[in-house]
């Protein structure tokens, strides 16, 4: 129940917002933290590289525009 509920609200933000904003990168993590207690590794993991990303491009903007 709880993955069907996070992947609605990451489809909406990613369709709203982008992928690279920070409340979407945040839904993501959330997603990665689900799995890994479900034992679901592999799609964990997954969902931490996406969110990892996501900060790194956040932070790099933040930083230019500094």
């Amino acid at each position: 129940m709880a993955l069907m509920l996070y992947q609605r609200a990451l489809d909406g933000r990613e369709k709203t917002f982008g992928s690279d904003q920070i409340s979407t990168v945040n839904t993501m993590h959330d997603m990665a933290g689900v799995f890994l207690r479900k034992g679901e590794h592999g799609k964990a993991l997954e969902y931490y590289q996406r969110a990892l990303h996501g900060y790194q491009k956040i932070l790099e903007t933040w930083v230019s525009t500094a």
